[in-house]
């Protein structure tokens, strides 16, 4: 999750987000998840060996709620490949690998910025301070998903009385918070779908719902066909 959006992944891929917002990472049930994490100063790293007229190291057009802060291994090899070979080089320190990271992130930013929307969004700094004060909450979704979330419950972690948190969280995320959990509760249903072996019961239950007719009811809602045409349409094997 980045900010207001939600995205799956897969093996491979990478993400890309900039210093400004907020982000989570959970892993589906039954799957383990392993990561590497580069923190990039990009106009730092760049300092004093790019020209002054070089404008690919800011990082603001690459946020907002048109950019993809999900870089797919399938949609973009190139861009994985040169974030895994910075990781490579960071890790293993051979000779001249400052010189090597360095060409490796202005090759990064390029390409960065090609796939970034051509008219990026102003900061919306009000979302933005409304976002930091529901993040309890949004922290709380993401590690209880599965298991029963109450309005009160969000609205106490986040020091909000109920009417408030309610309109606090419409006014970041652009949905209620219970519009939010069931969307958030899609995306881990799809990638238990698509990634795993698990029945569509014990998708349901490791997804949050208690009864398997109200999961299929709100999916073929949501995304127009049962659980099970959607896996056979995208299972990953």
């Amino acid at each position: 999750m980045v900010e207001d959006k939600i995205f799956p992944c897969k093996a491979g891929d990478a993400f890309a987000v900039n210093n400004r917002e907020l982000h989570l990472l959970v892993s589906s049930p039954e799957m383990i998840s392993r990561w590497t994490f580069l923190n990039l100063d990009p106009a730092g790293l760049m300092a004093g060996y790019a020209p002054s007229t070089e404008d690919v190291f800011e990082t603001e057009s690459l946020s907002g709620p048109e950019f993809k802060n999900v870089i797919s291994s399938e949609k973009f090899p190139d861009i994985c490949n040169i974030i895994f070979r910075i990781a490579e080089e960071m890790t293993e320190k051979k000779k001249s690998y400052r010189s090597a990271i360095r060409a490796l992130v202005w090759e990064l930013m390029v390409m960065l910025h090609r796939i970034a929307p051509l008219k990026p969004l102003p900061p919306d700094t009000a979302k933005y301070k409304n976002i930091e004060r529901i993040k309890p909450a949004l922290k709380y979704i993401a590690s209880k998903y599965s298991s029963l979330v109450e309005i009160p419950k969000l609205s106490s972690i986040s020091n909000c009385s109920i009417t408030n948190f309610r309109r606090i969280f419409k006014s970041a995320m652009g949905i209620s918070p219970q519009e939010y959990l069931l969307c958030f509760r899609m995306e881990i249903a799809k990638t238990l779908l698509k990634n795993s072996m698990l029945s569509i019961l014990e998708i349901s239950l490791k997804s949050g719902y208690h009864t398997l007719s109200n999961f299929n009811r709100h999916f073929k809602t949501i995304n127009g066909i049962s659980p099970r045409e959607w896996r056979r349409k995208n299972k990953a094997f």
